[in-house]
């Protein structure tokens, strides 16, 4: 089953930015916790969570996710990103070495925390030596 939760994170970080794609991959009792960026918070259910993501990538005017590895942990996988992108307006380019952890519930995603800081989702998993 590890495999498979793998690669269902694998097809919603692929999916990233199209919210229809995105939230049929959601565990209807979904939860984002986003409370370690600016303005972030949690968000609780589907449309809760569709707020959150429209609100947010709707800040870039492009933006790219790039997974480099992936540490799988039973029913969670922690994904290791590269995010970049440039600010909607400003077209300032920013570039983010983050790190998501994600639930699978049922073969579909029941929990996302999303961290800036990747050792700080190490530690926060239980995964960092």
């Amino acid at each position: 089953m590890s495999q498979e939760n793998v690669e269902l994170v694998r097809e919603i970080i692929a999916a990233v930015p199209d919210w229809d794609k995105v939230s049929a991959l959601l565990h209807p009792d979904a939860q984002f916790d986003q409370t370690r960026i600016p303005d972030g918070g949690v968000y609780e259910g589907r449309e809760a969570c569709g707020r959150f993501f429209e609100r947010w990538f709707g800040t870039w005017d492009e933006i790219r996710m790039t997974p480099e590895r992936f540490i799988e942990d039973g029913d969670r996988v922690l994904a290791l990103m590269t995010i970049e992108g440039r600010g909607k307006g400003s077209g300032v380019p920013v570039v983010i070495r983050s790190a998501d952890l994600f639930t699978v519930r049922d073969g579909k995603i029941v929990s996302l925390v999303g961290y800036p800081d990747r050792a700080e989702a190490l530690d926060a998993a239980g995964l960092r030596d």
